[in-house]
């Protein structure tokens, strides 16, 4: 049984929600790619079948078909979206609304093999704005990931893609440029998973790399290619089972932040080697309530001497309760070390916790909830930012082919240094054609 899979299956499901903060901090985009991935994996094992939940119910009379072509199976979507919002650059004065327009068309393509998995998938978002043309942005993605499944307590898995992005506004790392921030992201993976009678093993191996575009100013640009950098990550988790479903496990972590530009502009170096280690449990009540929770300590030297080294300790959970047969309440929260381009600073330590809600108050018609939480700690600075979000809506499956969604989000950002404060309201309308 994989149980720690269950916490890369919420990762995943709040992911769908929150897509803008998730361009907030480029690591959280390869969390999401994992959590896809290995969404796609656990539900090939019947341990987790039952761990179902109101957004991974299926629904026989509205989910799509797709093309079938062997044994291969095919899924195209075009997702259309119109959103209003009040503030699109996030500042504190002076705010600016305007209405915006994203179609993304997409295509999943994945085996229905009896033994292992090969998937792959093709997104695009292109997004318009009514009045102000220069935040308009074109992002995509391209990846795949393959399962061997050696037996049934033994699988390897790995996964590579690569996206161009932007850094939403709303981005701790927002630098006011003229334009959106740009960068590409190459990122790997590869996962073997063992599990002899309690024990279980699994070694991770992460590749990301991040390229940017420099950004315009007024007055010239701001050197973005000072961010370029290659960042890997070895883990290694053992697990025993205390009893069938409820598991202990320990983990430890291992990484490297290697910068292109080993002094930056500003006169730094950011490049670093950090460690972590957790220890917690991942249990499963019946498909009920499911999850993980782990604390540890977390530290990260860098390679400035006039950087402290950033430690403390660290926690993950990621757990699911289904109240009732058509309510389902997840609760995701994490504190780790992130990157900044925040002067004078090597980084900031993120506390996040995410509460969401989903009610099925028809069988084709699912309303969402979510309250959102995080505090920035940046160290050797004075800077402290308290983040507070809320969204709520609901998705009609009018039937297999058609979707319409709607939704409210509320983004409320508190800080020390001013011109980083802001308050933000979305609204939005989407429609999803697929087949």
């Amino acid at each position: 049984m994989r149980l720690s899979t269950a916490a890369a299956c919420a990762i995943c499901l709040l992911s769908g929600w929150e897509f803008a903060a998730n361009a907030q901090q480029p690591t959280a985009v390869n969390q999401g790619a994992m959590g896809a991935a290995y969404m796609q994996e656990g539900n090939l094992q019947d341990d987790f079948l039952r761990q179902e939940t109101v957004m991974t119910r299926t629904h026989p009379e509205t989910d799509p078909l797709g093309v079938h072509a062997g044994s291969w199976l095919i899924l195209p979507n075009v997702g259309m979206e119109e959103k209003y919002n009040d503030n699109i650059y996030a500042t504190n004065t002076a705010q600016i609304r305007d209405y915006v327009t994203t179609v993304s068309p997409s295509v999943a393509v994945r085996s229905n093999w009896n033994n292992g998995l090969v998937a792959f998938s093709a997104t695009n978002a292109d997004t318009f704005y009514a009045n102000h043309t220069s935040e308009n942005t074109n992002d995509y993605s391209f990846n795949g990931n393959g399962r061997l499944d050696i037996t049934r307590q033994e699988y390897i898995s790995v996964r590579g893609g690569y996206s161009e992005m932007h850094e939403d506004r709303t981005s701790p790392n927002n630098n006011f440029g003229l334009l959106p921030t740009v960068f590409s992201l190459s990122d790997a993976e590869f996962e073997y998973f063992n599990k002899l009678n309690r024990v279980s093993f699994t070694l991770d191996g992460i590749f990301n790399r991040y390229d940017y575009k420099n950004t315009a100013t007024t007055t010239g640009f701001i050197t973005e290619t000072d961010r370029d950098r290659d960042e890997m990550t070895g883990s290694a988790r053992i697990g025993y089972e205390l009893k069938p479903l409820f598991e202990a496990y320990v983990k430890g972590t291992y990484s490297e932040r290697e910068y292109d530009h080993k002094v930056g502009a500003d006169g730094y170096q950011r490049s670093s080697k950090g460690y972590s280690g957790t220890a917690g449990i991942a249990l499963d009540l019946g498909g009920v309530t499911f999850g993980e929770i782990g604390v540890g300590y977390m530290s990260r030297t860098y390679d400035d001497s006039r950087f402290g080294t950033v430690s403390g300790p660290t926690a993950n959970a990621a757990l699911t309760w289904n109240v009732t047969p058509i309510t389902t309440l997840r609760l995701v929260g994490q504190r780790t070390i992130e990157e900044t381009i925040t002067f004078a600073t090597p980084g900031f330590v993120a506390s996040v916790a995410t509460l969401t809600v989903d009610h099925e108050l028809l069988r084709n018609f699912i309303l969402n909830g979510a309250l959102n939480y995080s505090y920035n700690d940046y160290r050797e600075n004075t800077r402290r930012d308290t983040i507070l979000g809320a969204n709520f809506g609901g998705t009609y499956l009018l039937n297999r082919y058609v979707n319409l969604g709607l939704k409210y989000s509320y983004h409320k950002q508190d800080s020390t240094v001013s011109t980083a404060s802001f308050a933000q309201n979305l609204a939005l309308v989407s429609l999803n054609l697929r087949m």
